[in-house]
């Protein structure tokens, strides 16, 4: 989302809800790997995600592959890498990346 409502989630009850939230495919939740720290967004409560540059998926559409790339098929965190746990990548010497 283009802006940060701190209930945007409140209704949230399960994967279609929060697909609709962040305004992506059902498809690309499997992507949102949670991390042990708290976004570094200013008092968001939420946890960031690996991929993302230390925040959560409101605050930074880093986790979402770009169009062009491998990851546009959101075949899941399988097919991607990490990097510093900061930005993702195609796994490029991964057979399943190979294969996509």
């Amino acid at each position: 989302p283009g802006h940060y409502d701190p209930g945007m989630f409140g209704c949230v009850q399960g994967v279609d809800d929060f697909a609709y939230t962040l305004q992506v495919p059902k498809k690309s939740i499997a992507l949102v790997v949670p991390s042990n720290d708290r976004c570094k967004s200013k008092e968001c409560p939420f946890n960031a995600i690996l991929g993302n540059r230390g925040f959560c998926p409101a605050h930074c559409r880093s986790w979402y592959p770009l169009v062009g790339t491998r990851g546009e098929d959101l075949c899941g965190p399988d097919f991607l890498r990490y990097v510093n746990d900061k930005l993702r990548d195609c796994d490029c010497d991964q057979a399943s990346c190979k294969k996509a």
